[in-house]
């Protein structure tokens, strides 16, 4: 796990704008209970996203759009605790 999240916060620093690295990260701390950087990472997520229409199908996401990734995010963040 620890290698997963050096590796996409190297992705990260290369290029701040990838959204779904954003997401995968958040989701990575959320699993481990680190909802403090779970829930920064998905606010950087949301703010990335405030660029996009909600229909944008976003890079490297297998054709999700940016609405339905809101939607993912606003119900993942129900599960913390």
């Amino acid at each position: 796990i620890e290698e997963a999240i050096t590796a996409i916060k190297r992705a990260l620093y290369l290029n701040r704008s990838f959204i779904i690295g954003h997401f995968v990260l958040g989701n990575i701390y959320l699993k481990l209970g680190r909802y403090s950087d779970s829930r920064k990472s998905f606010n950087n997520v949301i703010k990335l996203l405030e660029q996009y229409p909600p229909d944008f199908v976003l890079p490297e996401s297998d054709g999700m759009t940016a609405k339905r990734l809101i939607e993912i995010i606003n119900s993942t963040a129900h599960q913390e605790v």
